[in-house]
């Protein structure tokens, strides 16, 4: 789980590639969803964690995209 956790992550805070960010932040909402479905808490919360920690990390690039992962989930959550 933290290897691909840490891949998206990479993904989610490029400093250039939007895309790129754009398609993590969806691959880790994916990975989310499917975690719940497995009843597996302990994935889910691991995750929301490190998002919360860099949530307030010094570097642009990290908080933007820890922006785009929060808004793929309350997306998700106002769907349902």
């Amino acid at each position: 789980m933290l290897s691909y956790y840490s891949v998206l992550q990479d993904g989610i805070t490029h400093p250039t590639d939007t895309a790129l960010r754009d398609f993590s932040a969806k691959c880790l909402h994916e990975f989310v969803v499917w975690s719940v479905k497995q009843d597996s808490p302990v994935n889910v919360k691991a995750i929301m964690k490190q998002i919360f920690s860099l949530c307030l990390h010094p570097s642009p690039s990290k908080r933007l995209g820890e922006f785009f992962c929060l808004q793929e989930f309350s997306l998700y959550w106002k769907r349902r």
